[in-house]
């Protein structure tokens, strides 16, 4: 059922950043449940390269995981929308998926929102580990 919103909500060219938190929030569940194939679908990947999105965004966070040396089950979430200067690329908002499995240790998922509307995943990285991803 809650697949269903995302649809809803990502077509939409103008989302309130209530709107834009709930995706976000989804997207964590997503990733929480290891649900490579369905974000890279509902969503791509701008960093997916030669692979598959489904391949570079498990590759990726695994990689930011390991990097953290935590346990994304454990991990606190917050979700944090904020939005571009107007401009002439088409970005729109920044919706930040933040999961903190430490004191400044943790895991970045970025969705952009263009100004056409459509979301897509523009990165996932490690903060504050050894190295990022």
């Amino acid at each position: 059922m809650r697949m269903r919103s995302i649809k809803m909500l990502c077509i939409k060219m103008t989302m309130t950043d209530e709107e834009l938190k709930v995706i976000g929030l989804e997207v964590v569940d997503l990733f929480k449940n290891r649900s490579f194939e369905k974000i890279g679908s509902t969503y791509g990947y701008a960093l997916k390269m030669d692979s598959s999105a489904e391949e570079a965004i498990e590759q990726d966070f695994d990689v930011a995981i390991t990097e953290c040396g935590g346990n994304i089950e454990q991990s606190k979430i917050a979700v944090a929308v904020s939005h571009f200067e107007p401009n002439e690329t088409g970005l729109k908002s920044l919706v930040e998926c933040n999961f903190q499995l430490g004191v400044s240790v943790g895991v970045l998922v970025e969705l952009i929102q263009t100004d056409s509307g459509s979301i897509y995943l523009e990165q996932v990285s490690s903060y504050g580990g050894t190295s990022n991803a």
